[in-house]
Parts: C-alpha cells; sequence; structure tokens
C-alpha cells in the first residue's frame, strides 16, 4: 500500500475540466471485469480489506457520518458495472453506502468473532452489478478501542487509494468532530482520469510503452517453474490463496541500506534483485519475469485520485549466478529504471499483443508479483485525542503464485508473502522467505562472492537437514561382501542356500566349492586387487565363482554372455582382466583381449581340475581382501560413447547387506526369487541378502522370465516369499494375474515407479519397497515402504537413506538447499564408490568432496533431480542431463549417439528417450544425413547392435534433413518429432520417405494375422510390418514378446517360444504355426512399451543362430 504525501493534494491537471456526463469506464477496469467473470475466486482475488485501529475517544456517529462523507466525496466509491459490457454506472444518491456496526465489549469470545469477521470480509464476493463495491464496519473491542474495517473491490481501489482513504476519512472525522468544514481540496474524479487517458497525446505514448514491452519480451518468454508440493491443476487457474508475515532481522536492514547506497541503487533495486536471484535458484532458470506494480497517481495531479489505476509491470530479469551482486544490481536497477518511464501499457494489453496462453493453469506472463511498500505512519494519522495505526488483512485469493510484498515501518521491515496454498504448502514458503534473507545477508556483507555460491541455509533449515540424515550403524562382522555368507555357512551347513530346477546346492557346498575354486584361483596367480571376469550362464557355479573370485582376493567383473562380443571383450580390455571365468558353451565370452588371454581364460567344464583342490578356506594372509578393496566393478553406459566401470569396495556391499537385512527386511525363513543378470549390480541383493542370513536363493531361468506365466507359476510352486523386479515387470505380472501369497514383500526399483502401479501392488503385496540409488553408491541408497495413502496425498517417494548413508540436495554450485527446493540428489556415505575404473577425471567430476556444515564430505553426484519433502522423505524428479533410465537400464544417449554417428552416411545424430504414450519409454534415434547420402534401417540397426546390448538399440530411427537448431546453435530436442508410421526403410538425405517398398511381397493371410496382432502390440499400423520383418526391430521387447505370445496362445492354444520372437521373421514364425483370425475381442489394457526390464540382463539376439531351430511349441 502506497504513502501518498501527508497534506492536501493539489489538482493541476487539465483534465479537472473534463466534459461532465455518463462516467467512462477505463481498459484497465474492463479488463478486470472480465476477469472477474472467470469466477467468485477470481473476483475474490480483487477484495481489498484493512482495519484502522483506534485507541482513545471515538464519536461513532462522527465517524458513520464521515465515511458517507467520504463516499459522497469520490464517484468510484459509489460506481457499479454493468453486467453486459461492464460499463461504469454511478450511484448518485449513495444511499447505501452505510457504516455497519459491530458491539464485541465484554464478548467473551471477541477474538474469535473479529476474527471471523476479518475472514468474511475476504470472502465475501462483491456483485459488481449491484454494488455497493465498498463496505465498512466498526467494531467496538472497549470504551476507547475500536477497529474500523474497510473492504473495497479493486475494480474502484488500489493500494494507493486505500492510503488516501484512510487520510481523508480522518480528517473528515474531525471536522465533524469539531462541526468545522473539511479543508480537503475538492476531489479529483476517476471520469477525469479516463479522460486525461483519452487524450491523442497520451494514446501516443500508450501506444509507445506497448511497443517498448514488446520488444523487451520478445522471443521465448522465461517461464517460471517453482517447485509445487501439489500438482498444477490443469485448465482452470486456482487463486486460492494464504499470507505468511516474517518480520526481517532489525540489524540486517541497515547494512542493505548502506550496500544499496554503495552499489549507487535504491533499497527496492537491491530487494527487487535479491529476490529475482532467489526465484532464478529455486526455478533453475536464471531468467526470470517479476511483475512489480505502479501507481497511476503518479502521474501529474493525480495523488489524491481513488480509484482503479495501478497497473503491473512485468520486469524481465537476469541473475548472473556466476557474477557477484554488483553487475545483478546495476542491471536490475537500469531495468527499473527503464519500466518506470512506459507504465502506461496495461499488462492484459501486453499478454493480448504477445498472444500469450492463459488457458495452462498458471498466471500469464508474470507468475510472481514484487512490492517494496512503506506503511502509513501512525503519527502522520494520530493526534492527541485518537491513535490510528493501520494494517492490511490478508486476501484469501490472489492473482499470482507467489506476491511478496516488503512492508516498511520505520526501521523495521516485514516480509508479507502470499503464496497458492494449492500449489505451496506454508513450510515450502517458510523456507523460501528463510532463503531469501539469508541471500540478503550475502549481499550485504560479501557482494564479491557470485551469486550462486552465497548459502541459501539458514541456520534452523541446516538443523533439519541434519536430523533428516540416519544414525551412524556399526557394522556386527568384518566389513567383506562375502563374510555374511561364510559366517552362516559355518553356522547352518546344511541348510538350503540355493535352488535351480531340481538343482539344491547347501550353505556347506556352495561354501566347499567356492572355496576348491579360490584355491585354483590362488594357483593361477589371482591375488589382492586383481581383477577377475565372471562369464557364465545362469546357474549354480556363477555364485560359485563369485564367491570364489572375493575369497580370492580379488573383484569379480561380471561378463553378460547374451550382451554383443565386441562389447564383452571391451570390458575385458578395460578392466585388464587377471583371468576370465567362463564355460565352453559360451561362444561371446572374450578370448582375444590381450596378448596371453588364451592363458587367461579358466573354462570351468574344461578344466575342471579345481574341483579336486581342498574345501577348507584359503590361509589368512597378504592377499586376502580389506573393507577399502574392491568387490566388484560394473561396467555401465557411459556419455563419451564408451562404457565405464564403477569400482565398488566391500565395505560398502557389506553395509548396504546388513541395512537391507533390517530394511526393507529378510528372515531365513523366506525364498527370494533371483530374476537379475550377474551384469546388473541390483543382482548382489538377489544373490547374498539371503546367503546373510540363511535364506534361500531361487535362480530363475531367462526363459521363465521371458514368459510371464512361466514366471507366476515359479513364483506359486517355488513358495518365494520376496521378489525385486523393475515396475515395467511388476506391472506385466499384474496384468496376467499375479496373486501374491500372505506375507510376500515386493521390492521395486530401477526406473520410476508411477503411482497407479504402487495403489495397485499395495493392494496385493503385503509389503511393498520402492527402492533407488544408483551403481555409484552400491545398488540402493534408499528405499521406503510404499503407503497407498501417502501415494494420493503428495505422490511417490523414494524414502530415506539406507544405513551409514547420507542424501544432501546441491545446487549447480553444490551449495546445500534445504527441504523442498529441488536440485541435484548427491549421495554421502558408506556405499560412496572408489570411483571409475581408469577415469580420473571423470572420477573427479562425479565424486565431490563438499563442505557440509564445516566437515569436508565426499559425495556422489547423481544427476538426478530430486528434492527432501516436508514429510521428511525424498522425492525424485527426474534428470539433469541426458542419461535416461528405460526399462530399469542406465542409458548415456551420448553412447547410442557415437554409435549412430559411426554409420557410413550419418553426418550428426541425436537420441531421446520419448513416452508420447503413458508408460511407453522408447528410445528413438533422429539422424540427419550428409548430402546425397542414403541408409537402410535394417543395416543401421545391425551396425548398431555389434557394438550396443539389446536393450541400448533404439526402437525407432527418424531420418531429417537436418536436426533443428536452437538460436543458441545447440539441438532444439523439443523440436524433434515423433516417431510417424509408415515410415520406410530406405531413406536419403533431404527426405523421408513412406511406405512399402515395390519389392516387398503382400502378406499371406497367416502372416497377416500374425502382423495384426504384431500391430496392436507395437501401436503401428499393419502396412508398416512386411514378412521379413523381426518383431524386435520393429519395437518390441521382452514385455510386449510376453503379451504376443499370450494373445497367440489365446488363438491357437500354441505357445511359442520367445527365442523365436529374437531370431525368426514374421514371415518365419508364420510358417511355423499357422494362427487362426483374431476376433475383434475387446483391446486389453496397453501394456508399457518399449520396456526390455532390468531383471531381463539384456536377454536379446544371442550370436549362435543355431538356437533358430528348436521347437517353435513347447
Amino acid at each position: 500500500m502506497f504513502d501518498p504525501k501527508s497534506g492536501p493534494a493539489e489538482w493541476s491537471s487539465p483534465a479537472a475540466a473534463s466534459a461532465q456526463g455518463v462516467p467512462t469506464t477505463s481498459e484497465a477496469q474492463r479488463e478486470l471485469w472480465l476477469a472477474c467473470q472467470l469466477g467468485e475466486e477470481a473476483s475474490l482475488a480483487y477484495n481489498l480489506s484493512l482495519s484502522l485501529k483506534l485507541e482513545g475517544a471515538l464519536d461513532a456517529e462522527a465517524l458513520a457520518a464521515a465515511f458517507r462523507d467520504l463516499v459522497a466525496r469520490h464517484e468510484s466509491l459509489r460506481a457499479t458495472f454493468s453486467p453486459e459490457d461492464g460499463a461504469t454506472r454511478i450511484d448518485e444518491a449513495g444511499e447505501h453506502h452505510e457504516m455497519q456496526w459491530l458491539d464485541l465489549d465484554a464478548v467473551a469470545d471477541a477474538d474469535l468473532q473479529l476474527t471471523n469477521l476479518h475472514e468474511r470480509e475476504v470472502t465475501q464476493p462483491f456483485d459488481l452489478a449491484r454494488g455497493p463495491l465498498v463496505r465498512a464496519w466498526l467494531v467496538r473491542l472497549g470504551a476507547t478501542r475500536h477497529e474500523f474495517i474497510l473492504t473495497a473491490h479493486h475494480i474502484i481501489c488500489d493500494g494507493w487509494s486505500l492510503a488516501t482513504l484512510i487520510r481523508e476519512l480522518l480528517a473528515l472525522y474531525r471536522a465533524r468532530v469539531g462541526n468545522v468544514p473539511s479543508a480537503l481540496e475538492p476531489a479529483i474524479q476517476y471520469r477525469d482520469y479516463v479522460g486525461w487517458l483519452d487524450r491523442p497525446e497520451i494514446r501516443e505514448r500508450e501506444r509507445v510503452d506497448r511497443d517498448h514491452w514488446i520488444s523487451r519480451l520478445a522471443g521465448t518468454v522465461p517461464v517460471l517453474d517453482l517447485p509445487t508440493d501439489h500438482p498444477r491443476p490443469q485448465g482452470m487457474r486456482s487463486f486460492s490463496a494464504r499470507r505468511m508475515d516474517i518480520p526481517i532481522d532489525a540489524s540486517l536492514m541497515p547494512a542493505l541500506r548502506r550496500r544499496a547506497a554503495g552499489e549507487q541503487v535504491t533499497l527496492f533495486t537491491l530487494l527487487l534483485g535479491a529476490f529475482a536471484t532467489l526465484l532464478a535458484r529455486l526455478g533453475g532458470n536464471e531468467e526470470v519475469v517479476v511483475g512489480f506494480p505502479m501507481a497511476g497517481q503518479l502521474e501529474e495531479g493525480f495523488s489524491g485520485l481513488v480509484g482503479h489505476c495501478a497497473n503491473l509491470l512485468p520486469v524481465r530479469l537476469r541473475a548472473d549466478l556466476e557474477s557477484g551482486a554488483s553487475g545483478m544490481l546495476r542491471s536490475t536497477g537500469e531495468s527499473v529504471m527503464d519500466a518506470r518511464e512506459h507504465t502506461l501499457c496495461s499488462f492484459n494489453n501486453l499478454i493480448n499483443a504477445l498472444r500469450l496462453p492463459r488457458s495452462d493453469g498458471r498466471p500469464p506472463l508474470a507468475a510472481v508479483m514484487f512490492n517494496v511498500s512503506p506503511r502509513l505512519d501512525p503519527r502522520l494519522l494520530s493526534d492527541e485525542v485518537l491513535q490510528a495505526e493501520v494494517s492490511l488483512q490478508p486476501r484469501r485469493y490472489d492473482l499470482f503464485d507467489l506476491s511478496l510484498d516488503v512492508a516498511l515501518s520505520g526501521k523495521q521491515a516485514t516480509l508479507e508473502c502470499y503464496y497458492n496454498d494449492r500449489l505451496f504448502e506454508r513450510e515450502t514458503v517458510r523456507r523460501w522467505m528463510g532463503m531469501y534473507e539469508s541471500l540478503l545477508s550475502g549481499i550485504a556483507t560479501d557482494a564479491a562472492r557470485p551469486l550462486g555460491q552465497l548459502s541459501l541455509i539458514p541456520a534452523d533449515a541446516m538443523a533439519e537437514l541434519r536430523a533428516l540424515q540416519p544414525p551412524a550403524t556399526p557394522m556386527r562382522g568384518p566389513s567383506l561382501m562375502h563374510a555374511a555368507f561364510t559366517a552362516q555357512a559355518a553356522r547352518e551347513p546344511h541348510r538350503t542356500a540355493l535352488r535351480l530346477d531340481d538343482q539344491r546346492m547347501s550353505y556347506g557346498e556352495l561354501d566347499a566349492r567356492s572355496n576348491r575354486l579360490a584355491h585354483a584361483l590362488r594357483l593361477r596367480g589371482v591375488k589382492r586387487g586383481h581383477l577377475v571376469g565372471i562369464c557364465l550362464q545362469r546357474e549354480p557355479d556363477m555364485l560359485v565363482a563369485l564367491m570364489a573370485v572375493l575369497k580370492a582376493g580379488a573383484a569379480y567383473v561380471p561378463l553378460d554372455p547374451d550382451f554383443p562380443a565386441a562389447r564383452l571383450a571391451y570390458y575385458a580390455e578395460d578392466a585388464g582382466l587377471a583371468l576370465l571365468l567362463t564355460s565352453s558353451s559360451v561362444p561371446t565370452a572374450p578370448r582375444s583381449w590381450c596378448g596371453d588371454a588364451q592363458a587367461r581364460v579358466f573354462e570351468l567344464d574344461r578344466d575342471d581340475s579345481w574341483t579336486s583342490q581342498p574345501a577348507q578356506p584359503l590361509e589368512p594372509g597378504a592377499d586376502d581382501p580389506l573393507a577399502e578393496d574392491p568387490a566388484y566393478v560394473i561396467y555401465t553406459s557411459g556419455s563419451t560413447g564408451k562404457p565405464k566401470g564403477i569400482v565398488v569396495p566391500h565395505g560398502a556391499v557389506a553395509n548396504f547387506l546388513q541395512s537391507m537385512q533390517s530394511r526393507p527386511g529378510i528372515a531365513s525363513s523366506d525364498r527370494l526369487l533371483a530374476v537379475t543378470t550377474l551384469s546388473f549390480d541390483i543382482a548382489v541383493l538377489e544373490l547374498l541378502l539371503p546367503l546373510a542370513v540363511g535364506a534361500e536363493v531361487i535362480i530363475a531361468r531367462r526363459d521363465t522370465v521371458l514368459q510371464a506365466d512361466a514366471l507366476l507359476a515359479l513364483l506359486a510352486d517355488s513358495g518365494a516369499t520376496v521378489m525385486q523386479a523393475v515396475p515395467s515387470m511388476w506391472r506385466v505380472l499384474l496384468d496376467s494375474g499375479w496373486q501374491p501369497r500372505p506375507g510376500f514383500k515386493a521390492l521395486v526399483g530401477g526406473e520410476g515407479l508411477p503411482p497407479d502401479l504402487a495403489r495397485a501392488m499395495t493392494a496385493k503385496a503385503a509389503q511393498v519397497w520402492n527402492m533407488y540409488g544408483p551403481t555409484e553408491t552400491t545398488v540402493w541408497s534408499t528405499l521406503w515402504l510404499v503407503d497407498a495413502a501417502r501415494v494420493d496425498s503428495v505422490g511417490v517417494s523414494i524414502g530415506q537413506p539406507i544405513d551409514n548413508t547420507t542424501v544432501w540436495i546441491l545446487d549447480e554450485h553444490l551449495q546445500q538447499l534445504p527441504v523442498g527446493v529441488p536440485g541435484e540428489i548427491c549421495i554421502g556415505g558408506t556405499g560412496v564408490a572408489i570411483g571409475y575404473l581408469h577415469r580420473p577425471e571423470l572420477t573427479a567430476e562425479r565424486f565431490v568432496t563438499v563442505d557440509i556444515d564445516g566437515v569436508p564430505t565426499r559425495l556422489y553426484r547423481t544427476g538426478d533431480r530430486g528434492r527432501w519433502r516436508n514429510d521428511g522423505l525424498l522425492e525424485h524428479m527426474g534428470r539433469f542431463d541426458f542419461q535416461v533410465k528405460v526399462r530399469g537400464y542406465r542409458i548415456e544417449l551420448g553412447e547410442i549417439e557415437a554409435r549412430c554417428d559411426e554409420v557410413p552416411g550419418v553426418s550428426s545424430s541425436v537420441v531421446l528417450a520419448r513416452e508420447d504414450v503413458p508408460g511407453d519409454v522408447r528410445l528413438v534415434a533422429y539422424l540427419a544425413l550428409t548430402p546425397g547420402s542414403t541408409v537402410d534401417r535394417a543395416s543401421v540397426r545391425e551396425q548398431l547392435r555389434a557394438s550396443l546390448p539389446h536393450y541400448m538399440l533404439p526402437q525407432h530411427i527418424v531420418v531429417l534433413p537436418a536436426l533443428p537448431l536452437l538460436p543458441n546453435g545447440k539441438i532444439d530436442r523439443k523440436a524433434l518429432p515423433a516417431p510417424q508410421p509408415g515410415t520406410a526403410d530406405d531413406v536419403s538425405a533431404g527426405s523421408v520417405g513412406a511406405g512399402m517398398p515395390a519389392s516387398e511381397p503382400l502378406l499371406s493371410p497367416e502372416q497377416a494375422t500374425l502382423a495384426q496382432i504384431w500391430a496392436e502390440a507395437l501401436h503401428l499400423n499393419i502396412h508398416e510390418i512386411r514378412a521379413s520383418d523381426n518383431f524386435f526391430d520393429l519395437g518390441g521387447d521382452s514385455l510386449l514378446v510376453m503379451r504376443v505370445i499370450q494373445r497367440v496362445q489365446a488363438l491357437t492354444g500354441a505357445a511359442v517360444k520367445p527365442q523365436r520372437y529374437v531370431f525368426e521373421s514374421l514371415g518365419q514364425l508364420a510358417l511355423q504355426r499357422p494362427v487362426a483370425e483374431p476376433a475383434p475381442a475387446p483391446k486389453p489394457p496397453p501394456a508399457p512399451r518399449g520396456l526390455l526390464s532390468r531383471v531381463f540382463g539384456g536377454w536379446g539376439r544371442k550370436s549362435a543362430r543355431a538356437e533358430a531351430t528348436d521347437d517353435a511349441t513347447e
């Protein structure tokens, strides 16, 4: 609320002599009238209410008469607006404008009734057509205590006007009490202001101002995405709001004034610039648009005007977080001065000129408002008889997501903050204001420090973050990955440890057999610090080999037999394997990664002399592993085009296994169904956690995992009580009729858990745990027992850190962020890996040391965006970079792009993970060709298949004349089109062909029937499918194979092996088993497509095509 100059207003504008007659309506009033037609909430956002607290002897009748004088004095207070067109009408008599009375003296609940009156005034809508549009109450609280409440609609009044009205009301009251004429000058009427606005020279100023603002906001207008606690309503905006008042530390204001003076800017500029900096750090965009109000009464001659004269100036501000405050303050000051020189273009007029959308559920152009308001000095309102003090009543509805008014009263300052309570919780906004004050303190004391490095954490917020970290938990035994198993084997050697089909192995047998192999490894020179590859199929000896390598003091490097041979050879060469444990039946196992590779290959089935080695453990010695030594090295996709090996130490794994024993918990009576390939780190939980407590591991064969019915049967027949899988796998099982046994525990991780799936799973399983963590911090770092009710209210969480693990949310400058503010999830503690094998630069980039509460702390930067929620749980909010999780696999899109760029004829490429259909994440490669080049989709896929595992193969390849670019020369990923049906295999640069090559024969009836089933599963047009096509080449995956097999079986009674779909074309499959015409039955709910689950371990195209001779049915 502005404070006009005290004393009588002067009227010198020629507009005073404007013609009398029917009053006109300003353009701003018409815009406001239209806005109020959106609904009651929108109109209530314009209720302005203030309280005038009066101490001393009061003549209530004189005050009532003064209010009538005030209404008579200003036409605006007697205005109403036509319901047809919003035209202004004046009630000349003003007989309906009477002050209302309420006596609360000696009333027991006087405070409550007064509070209710305040609330009623801001929530009771005005009838713009009938009026009155101003209300007044006098509340008697005692013989010498009163409160006058004035409420008006913004269409007839603004903040400046309220101050004028209070000043004039008291002047009129004192004239009534003294029975003397008022000393006030004749009032300026709103019609005079409207007439002035209509002058040609003013219209020209308005046009110039509009052009100026359009030029300032040309191009892409930055959208402020403040982190919300609740989803933004789609379509219709919500105006529901609350106000929070927070006093600023009294010692800070003098320092800010000194800083502003030193930088030669106003206090307003400093406060606004700091606010813009806060918004930039909250929203992740250095450019923000902030609106601040400007009073039309500042035009010469209108200082005493009462009416709707305010305009919002949308200032585009930039906070360079790499620079200090001086530059920001200078640029902010220039922007403020520039804005104040161009005030006549109305805000809504500008929105219309910019053609900005108004229907996306958010305020257009400026989502936040800022102001600095000097409060009316009580000394100017009071006299020796009556002491007066003004305060604004909090509105219940507001026009912005966030509004901040820094209220100045003498040397004191208060942050009066309105926030949309449908979007934000009170605690969130309270923390933001704490961050704002911390930022102001930093600017006042250290203006040279880059803005991005100024702390946003006040002391209370730091204490809150510390309380969210788990207390230190001591280890109960040796900090070695295999220690808990060996101890368990010694306690209960006869207990069953693992099972595969009819094969069983006890704890004692597994311990003895791995001891024999460990002795053999030592004889081959394996010792502490060596890396030993394991390239074995899913069989008991895979686990024997793992245990033996650990016991020998080495670290194991898993090589999935179903990955491309070239990729496995790279793993072996990069790791410098001392030895490779494999089998003669694994054709993809590397055998020439170094000069003496043949001597380093240990085929366990051919060289079986190891089985005669001693069954006793190795003698303790210098080659035994220590907690800080590597336990395993797992390779993941690399952004540079080459996979990177992550080195995880024993101590990290031992801590993980111990923590998992309590949460999510496992007992010796449990049976865990293991479905994950050893090449993915979550297999550590499946294979080692049960063995740490005496439970049983049930190994599922890959063929079983790939068939929903077979997997469901194994779940039921094995008596499994625990299983871990990615969400997409759980969805397939649910769709296939999964009915878990009582007490079943489902572990979910590897990709985001959709809320609908969370609800469905909690309705089935006794416990559902959502797990989160990158390989670099040892399998899972956080977990949450899913609560369906909380999913409904605040969404899915990734929970809280496991034992001896800390999670900090940092900004891009590695500054800590408080609860509720999104940033990068950074993980510390015992689980942090050693780093990347032979990649010191990358290790230094991702594994950083940060000062946490005064303590240097080693953290892993996950690249994931997240925050601590107000309920003390973590929320995962996506990725910052181009790394994605698809079907549970962590994929660096840059690696796929590097392989695409190697294809002859491709000049450049970009790969996206698209989700054009909810739940269906697909990799799409966009290729730009060199002039005159052509590409064949099948050839591109074949080349990619030679170096990429199946889960990294793009489901779609789109050829474009050129990749779209942003003005800065970067690729415009948002402009890349969705894959379109009907794209031909052979395309040339500058064109995208469509249709079927003429040489392709028509489908036979049997082929057409099968093609129809494929088309439904893949969401393709049947005309895109040819007899030579392979299901996986068209974008299929192992989960979709399950659905197709079920569909074919329903029609024919035959269960086709999934391998057929990997190796054979549609024509070959149709010849093997003709199918009946599919009935036009209701289409089942769409399954998640493009979802090669992490649990399948890269099961895909085997190099040995001999399996194509297997029986087609079983």
